[in-house]
């Protein structure tokens, strides 16, 4: 089904594995929500303030979080192909799980704590001491 939101704002939702690929979107934001498995490819959520969302396993490939502030959330196991994070501060969302090969050119001037430091470490087979 094809629809159009505009500013819409999802707060406390659950949208697990929702598809928004047919949504034609402007301003639309999502806080404090679920998003596991959902499909979001393409969807720009650049200089946004991402708050509490769980996006584990969900399809953010194409998807743009240039200059995004992630406060809390989790990216476990999500598909990010040829998304973008220049810039974006996620220092506190859960990167777990991620496959990062092929993502590295994407992630430049991203922002990240130590933990996360190790845990993209460990991912690549590297130790950190």
């Amino acid at each position: 089904m094809r629809s159009k939101l505009g500013s819409a704002v999802f707060a406390e939702v659950k949208l697990t594995g929702a598809s928004f690929r047919e949504a034609h979107t402007l301003g639309l934001a999502f806080h404090d929500s679920l998003l596991v498995g959902a499909d979001l490819r393409g969807m720009s959520f650049r200089k946004q303030t991402i708050g509490q969302l769980d996006l584990s396993d969900a399809d953010l490939g194409g998807c743009d979080f240039r200059d995004a502030v992630f406060e809390g959330g989790s990216l476990r196991d999500a598909n990010l192909k040829n998304a973008r994070f220049d810039g974006a501060d996620l220092r506190e969302v859960d990167l777990s799980g991620l496959r990062i090969a092929h993502l590295a050119q994407f992630f430049k001037g991203a922002v990240i704590s130590q933990d996360q430091a190790a845990a993209l470490a460990s991912e690549l087979g590297v130790r950190v001491m």
